[in-house]
């Protein structure tokens, strides 16, 4: 059968926050290079819409001025599980590269001090995780493609790349292909999904089409801290009938994200999801098993074994192989020698039984013999060379040289071994590599 074709990718603007205290500058530069067909640029006139701007949507390049001193802006906030106190542009950029590390090359600082030899500042802005794009200011109208261009270009291609930005038909795509992107949306965007849930007051879901969170749909309450933005949950999720509506009105394709971000959330998770996760529409349902597999194997590793089994025993097959491998893996680095017995467990309580998990690279296809070339290293950092029918790597999305994957072996509850291969990033922060 002919591989599907392509899905047409959404036409739509890259998203650029521009963070400036002082509204006139702020209008100035939006009018310069917003050029309204290719970027849309979002300007809070305050630090309570700059909160709010961040906590509902997901913004794909950051133009932050360095000193805040206007009206709205003197005031600091506290953003973050983790308490960071925001003052100006260098503590609000520190958390935007804490918040999504892969934004780091579409951040720049816009000022007039960021050329200045100051050296608390300069000293400030060298000790962030990433060294930001620099634009002093002011800047004249001669001079905005040579200094806004690098950002502009980052911006392109963080929007041209995003994986949140699907269309509708997205839903159609093979099950391998949606979970494939789902697990690269939730690698890239995890610590911005838990500050949103964090922010609102901690409800049990979200659905996000496009860059935006819908903000009239969230599930109920997982904690008794009253959110500042006035939402008012669902008492049941949504039907695959409004889903669809969702994907139509925006013109995206709806992601369902789960607030997994501690292990005491997991129980409330899978009561409201239901015996098989029957309460989950149909086409969502395999993604609640990676949406929870962290904090799963977070339980079994602090002492919750029986629990998890019973979860697992209500995830569809994809969970329960998702969920096993992070065990495995999880114990593979902190406590090997409970292999055998997470593995006979396992089996008795008719699991997946994880027998290996490898990372490969492809070194080199042959078409003409429809071969592959791999290097494939252990979990002990063994590395050994494999040739393979490169129909297996086709079959998993894998057409080029290059490519990283994941290769895991597990055997079924009828004992029936079976090898998975999925595309990965090694650079991500959820691959534990």
């Amino acid at each position: 059968m002919p591989p599907a074709p392509a899905l047409k990718r959404v036409e739509s603007k890259a998203e650029i926050l521009l963070v400036d205290d002082v509204q006139a500058q702020g209008e100035m530069v939006k009018e310069r290079i917003g050029q309204p067909t290719r970027y849309e640029i979002s300007s809070p006139e305050s630090l309570e819409e700059l909160r709010e701007s961040i906590v509902f949507k997901i913004f794909e390049a950051f133009l932050i001025d360095v000193v805040w001193n206007g009206e709205n802006w003197r005031t600091p906030i506290v953003l973050g599980s983790h308490g960071l106190e925001i003052n100006d542009g260098i503590d609000f950029a520190r958390f935007i590269f804490e918040l999504v590390p892969k934004m780091a090359g579409a951040v720049a600082l816009y000022s007039s001090v960021v050329g200045v030899n100051d050296v608390q500042t300069q000293n400030r802005i060298e000790s962030l995780p990433h060294m930001p794009k620099k634009i002093f200011k002011p800047v004249r109208e001669d001079e905005i493609a040579e200094k806004f261009g690098p950002l502009l270009e980052e911006a392109n291609d963080v929007h041209s790349h995003n994986p949140l930005l699907k269309p509708p038909t997205f839903a159609n795509e093979p099950l391998t292909e949606r979970l494939r992107i789902y697990k690269e949306v939730n690698s890239a965007y995890s610590k911005w999904i838990d500050f949103s849930f964090e922010s609102t007051g901690d409800y049990a879901w979200a659905v996000v089409a496009g860059l935006d969170v819908q903000k009239n749909c969230y599930g109920m309450p997982l904690s008794s801290v009253n959110g500042r933005y006035g939402i008012v949950p669902l008492d049941s999720y949504p039907t695959e009938q409004s889903l669809t509506e969702i994907s139509f009105t925006t013109n995206f394709f709806p992601f369902i994200f789960w607030n997994a971000r501690h292990v005491d959330f997991l129980e409330p998770l899978f009561e409201s999801a239901g015996g098989q996760l029957a309460n989950i529409p149909a086409k969502w349902r395999s993604f609640f098993g990676i949406a929870v597999a962290r904090q799963c194997a977070n339980a079994y590793l602090s002492g919750k074994e029986e629990k998890v089994f019973e979860w697992c025993g209500q995830l569809d097959e994809v969970g329960k192989v998702e969920v096993a491998k992070r065990i495995y893996k999880s114990l593979h680095t902190h406590s090997q020698t409970s292999l055998p017995l997470f593995a006979k467990a396992s089996k008795e309580k008719e699991l997946p039984v994880i027998e290996d998990v490898l990372i490969g690279k492809v070194d080199k296809i042959d078409r003409s013999s429809g071969l592959a070339k791999l290097t494939l290293r252990t979990l002990d950092e063994k590395c050994f060379i494999e040739t393979i029918p490169l129909v297996r790597l086709v079959e998993a999305g894998i057409e080029f040289e290059h490519t990283w994957f994941e290769y895991s072996v597990y055997r079924q509850s009828r004992g029936q071994v079976t090898p998975l291969i999925e595309r990965i990033d090694p650079d991500e922060e959820d691959n534990e590599y």
